[in-house]
């Protein structure tokens, strides 16, 4: 077996995108993300969370949007010139389908693959982002990449009525 079959046989191996939010460097793994669309405008839904950016169709669909901007506590320091929104399929806890969710990011960057023992322990204490919502740290680089956890960002409380209509399998 030569060393490229080792690595697609290694279960502990991850694809992930990368994109920026604020500045910052972030990474998703690959199974989660749909698809990267641009959006021009966002339908408003009353009583839902401050974070909580509106609907989009996507595919004939309604698509819940998380502006993460406000979720993560960032202040905009220059005018979004375009909105780009990262799809994502995730099993939200307390829910038996999968659900179909955006957040909005900067830029997509790049999709890059780490093992296991490249991911480091995001420290608990200390930091501006929530821990629950980050599963690890790659360094790449020269730079720090956080794992986001997609199923973490979102709950199916916070949230509300606006799953219902948005489940997949």
């Amino acid at each position: 077996m030569n060393k490229m079959d080792e690595k697609n046989q290694n279960p502990e191996t991850g694809s992930y995108l990368s994109f920026v939010i604020a500045g910052e460097l972030f990474a998703m793994d690959v199974r989660h993300v749909v698809k990267i669309i641009e959006v021009e405008k966002f339908t408003r839904v009353p009583q839902t969370p401050g974070y909580f950016k509106g609907v989009v169709n996507f595919g004939g669909g309604v698509l819940p949007v998380m502006d993460t901007y406000l979720k993560f506590g960032f202040s905009r320091v220059k005018k979004i010139s375009k909105n780009i929104v990262l799809v994502l399929n995730l099993h939200l806890a307390g829910k038996e389908t999968y659900s179909r969710l955006g957040m909005t990011i900067d830029e997509a960057r790049e999709v890059f693959e780490a093992d296991e023992a490249q991911i480091k322990e995001y420290p608990a204490t200390g930091n501006k982002y929530k821990s629950e919502y980050i599963s690890g740290v790659v360094e790449r680089n020269n730079e720090f990449i956080l794992l986001l956890d997609g199923e973490r960002l979102f709950s199916q409380e916070e949230l509300g009525g606006v799953l219902n209509s948005n489940e997949s399998n």
